[in-house]
């Protein structure tokens, strides 16, 4: 065959394949042959498959181009031969080569499209120092370490972690676990979750929360603040915490550090 032959039978097969994607209605048999241009067709099956897939059908594009690529790096066939078993040959090539497609589409939805519908709405994230003095009852709390980040979902959903580490008045004392809930409003943020483990096994189990506020970047920006961290043991209060948003009583401008809230 030569070379002209055969880039407009690998065109004509690719065109066929995406006329079954875009959802064209074609005359059954399965398999027809076009007398004309000796050009086997796939038919019905594969597009009663799609029409199952058809909640996906933004995902065609790319399967279509896939497919195109395919035949377009030689996975043709010469189908002009006059020999019959040469015939059901091609038929079982052109077959496994739309199960191969249809096998790739079918992973990318299970794995991208879900990815893709539960998108990061809301997310928070930051590592700051600061001191405190004369406050709370202590000459000087020194936070060493305020580090955290957590992430909300479409679905409502919200993973993250939460790391405190403070000298009080010289004394150690520590607080980390996992936040479970996120609300962001412009460049503010409350987050809350869970103290699995402290310095004080007093606090262990205890719910807790803090809010933060992101003023930008750069020297001419304002500080970014944060408060401590509270802390109680009444169930759901954590939650609750960031379903009011309250305003803020005590922030401290943190003097080492970023912070970033987005949305």
């Amino acid at each position: 065959m030569s070379d002209s032959s055969q880039r407009t039978h690998s065109k004509m097969i690719s065109d066929s394949l995406c006329r079954h994607l875009n959802g064209f209605s074609m005359k059954p048999p399965f398999w027809e042959q076009n007398q004309a241009a000796k050009v086997i067709r796939p038919q019905n099956s594969l597009q009663q498959s799609l029409t199952m897939l058809s909640p996906f059908k933004p995902m065609l594009p790319t399967f279509k181009a896939l497919a195109a690529h395919l035949v377009r790096i030689g996975i043709t066939v010469n189908i002009l031969s006059e020999s019959a078993k040469e015939k059901e040959m091609n038929k079982f090539r052109i077959s496994v080569l739309i199960g191969v497609l249809t096998f790739v589409f079918v992973v990318l939805v299970a794995f991208v499209a879900p990815a893709q519908a539960n998108a990061v709405v809301a997310s928070a994230a930051g590592n700051s120092q600061f001191k405190i003095e004369n406050m709370f009852g202590l000459e000087l709390i020194d936070v060493r370490v305020f580090a955290f980040d957590v992430k909300k979902y479409a679905d409502g959903s919200v993973t993250g972690h939460y790391e405190h580490r403070s000298f009080d008045d010289g004394v150690s004392f520590f607080v980390r676990g996992p936040l479970t809930c996120l609300n962001v409003q412009d460049n503010n943020a409350w987050a809350g979750g869970f103290i699995e483990a402290s310095s004080e096994p007093g606090l262990v189990g205890a719910e807790m929360w803090f809010q933060i506020e992101d003023n930008g970047e750069g020297s001419y920006s304002n500080p970014d603040w944060t408060t401590l961290v509270g802390a109680s043991f009444t169930p759901g209060s954590a939650q609750e915490y960031c379903d009011n948003a309250p305003a803020v009583n005590f922030p401290f401008d943190i003097e080492h550090g970023n912070i970033q809230v987005g949305d």
